[in-house]
């Protein structure tokens, strides 16, 4: 089964009624909860939550929602989960959380529960910000096989926006529900965010939602953001309907995505950029010449605006400065340094407009409806030609056309004062790394020339690194050469190319020495072809995987090592060509050997990832490929004498 994001809207008018049952009543335990040590969903789990049930019910112009939560403790390591802070928003007294009750329940050998309530002194009122409070307290008594369970009521004043009910959390959960009841006169869309409530609940109008046996959300390597695929429900009020003595009538509280771009470009921190021509047009006439083509112009601007500004880190959808401040400290934030660029290119004469994303990192957009706060950067967007170009200058390494690993979503929103739109964010054909190895004896000496070459963001990140090291030998010791050799090689020199050119190949070329031992007398030579290894450490060793694989980049890398064998040796053993991929395609792994000439030989290994996006039903296949990819690389070449 593929393994996706899915996303449903319904409207809920009607008052509802509920006729299903409480899954758990406080302080009464089943016989199944008594004896559970351990979870198939999560082997390895600390705690699991048993049921985690809640009710958001509207109270007049107020929303209350009551959530009862119910966790065994499996190990020692568990007992940390006896530690609980219920946070809520006291700002203008907004949200006040009361009727707050908890218990830990021990079970003794024969059966017997023995129940430890917390009293309502030992419940903390904490400031945790200034708009911010928080409930804590912490289970007593708690030790392995505990049951520790809490119920609270929480009350909000506004019902523009219901909290968003999550049925995955850090720990495996074997039961969630959430029942809702809404009143007549409220229309709410809601979102289902996941496969399986798509999959249970479809088109069906539902006022109650349950999920069983629900594996933990964790953090897993290659998933940039593991909420993408939380199992959720979001609620957004779109309207409601106003009584009076002459009728009803339905007034709209959402806005449309048109209207949306218009408030953000009327936003006065937009405005203090985007409307700041004189000061602009003064610059802009100071980077181009008058008869540069209009992809010249893009060029010079965006290597301007590139050199000048230095990023702070921080991604936003709004700036904070307005242009001429930005412009003299040099710094700003992602939106500061790509809105001043859509101004300066704007003033070049050209079709230039922000354009809004969610990065890798911050989770996917919803279109079901236009919330701003979905954002947090800006890209510059200019049309030449029919021909859409994205920026993004917060980097000093990328070429103006290539855009950070972390901008590659499907879309990103268009803010125009004319036609704002949807605009597909087009991703690079591919990110690849060759590297040539050569390896000669000379007396008592090999004698390595590693040429290395990085090409699309593969040459970012390396030139990235070799500029943050300021050109060192750490530069290479640190992320060319194994760490295990540091000590056996010397790196006797090293020569850099295209290291300001950012639309050329970043290329590196070392020579190292290994004096050995017993120089060309010994009986047998060992040989590790892989100065540089595809990974040194197989990131897929978990057995099970619930999330999918993300490399975000179709690539590849290709290794090719060449040796000339000394006189009067040979190998000891023909290395065995060998490929394999997945079933899928997606991923390949090459390895070739090859007698070229005379006592010359040649060893490659080409590890290539077609299609970045794997689905957890093809995790076991693409463990078993790293399986036998990181053995191959961990293979060496013997030499014995003839």
């Amino acid at each position: 089964m593929r393994f996706s994001l899915l996303l449903f809207s319904i409207l809920i008018f009607p008052t509802i009624v509920f006729s299903q049952k409480d899954p758990i009543r406080f302080g009464k335990v089943s016989k199944a909860e008594k004896i559970i040590t351990s979870t198939d969903l999560d082997p390895d789990a600390n705690a699991v939550i048993l049921c985690d049930f809640g009710v958001i019910d509207f109270r007049g112009n107020s929303v209350e929602i009551i959530r009862h939560t119910r966790i065994k403790i499996l190990n020692k390591k568990g007992v940390d989960e006896a530690n609980i802070v219920l946070p809520y928003f006291s700002k203008d007294n907004n949200e006040r959380i009361f009727k707050v009750k908890a218990q830990t329940i021990n079970i003794s050998d024969d059966g017997e529960l023995k129940k430890i309530r917390i009293k309502k002194g030992d419940i903390y009122t904490v400031d945790a910000t200034e708009n911010w409070k928080e409930k804590r307290f912490t289970f007593p008594n708690v030790k392995v096989g505990s049951i520790i369970e809490y119920q609270y009521s929480k009350k909000s004043e506004s019902v523009v926006s219901l909290e968003e009910w999550t049925f995955q959390k850090s720990l495996p959960t074997l039961k969630s529900q959430l029942n809702v009841s809404v009143g007549s006169n409220l229309d709410y869309k809601i979102v289902y965010n996941g496969n399986r409530l798509i999959k249970k609940y479809g088109s069906k109008d539902a006022n109650s939602w349950s999920l069983e046996n629900l594996p933990p959300l964790k953090k897993e390597p290659f998933c940039p953001n593991p909420e993408d695929y939380v199992e959720s429900i979001r609620f957004q009020l779109a309207g409601y309907k106003r009584y009076s003595s002459g009728g009803s009538e339905y007034v709209q509280l959402m806005t449309s995505w048109e209207k949306l771009a218009k408030d953000i470009l009327e936003h006065q921190n937009y405005k203090n950029i985007l409307n700041r021509k004189r000061l602009a047009n003064k610059m802009v006439l100071q980077i181009i010449d008058e008869d540069d083509e209009p992809l010249e112009k893009v060029k010079k601007i965006y290597s301007f605006v590139q050199d000048e500004m230095d990023w702070n880190g921080k991604y936003r959808l709004f700036p904070k400065e307005k242009f001429s401040t930005i412009m003299e400290q040099k710094r700003g934030n992602s939106a500061e340094i790509n809105l001043c660029l859509v101004r300066l290119l704007q003033s070049a004469g050209l079709d230039a407009n922000p354009l809004i994303i969610s990065t890798k990192g911050n989770g996917m957009i919803t279109k079901t409806y236009p919330l701003y706060n979905q954002f947090n950067h800006v890209l510059a967007y200019v049309k030449i030609g029919g021909k859409d170009i994205l920026m993004d200058a917060i980097s000093k390494f990328r070429p103006y056309n290539l855009l950070g690993k972390n901008d590659l979503k499907p879309e990103g929103f268009l803010l125009d004062k004319s036609e704002s739109r949807w605009i597909k964010i087009k991703f690079p054909l591919k990110t690849r790394a060759v590297i040539v190895n050569n390896l000669k004896f000379k007396n008592d000496q090999m004698l390595y020339k590693t040429a290395f070459a990085f090409f699309e963001h593969e040459a970012v990140d390396y030139r990235r690194k070799f500029h943050e090291e300021k050109g060192k030998k750490s530069f290479i010791t640190t992320y060319l050469q194994k760490p295990i050799d540091e000590d056996e090689m010397t790196l006797d020199s090293f020569t850099v190319k295209n290291s300001h050119d950012l639309g050329k190949p970043f290329s590196v070329t070392c020579y190292f020495s290994k004096t050995m031992e017993d120089g060309l007398e010994a009986d047998i030579i060992y040989l590790n072809p892989f100065i540089k290894k595809h990974l040194e450490k197989n990131p897929f060793i978990n057995p099970i995987r619930y999330l999918p694989v993300d490399f975000i980049l179709p690539s590849s890398e290709k290794y090719i090592y060449n040796l000339t064998i000394p006189v009067g040796y040979e190998l000891a053993e023909i290395p065995i060509s060998i490929k394999f991929s997945t079933a899928s395609k997606k991923i390949s792994y090459t390895y070739v050997f090859a007698q070229l000439s005379g006592r010359n030989i040649q060893l490659s290994s080409n590890y290539k990832i077609s299609r970045p996006l794997i689905y957890p039903d093809e995790y076991a296949d693409l463990r078993e490929l790293f399986n036998k990819m990181m053995g191959l690389q961990a293979t060496q070449l013997v030499l014995k004498r003839k």
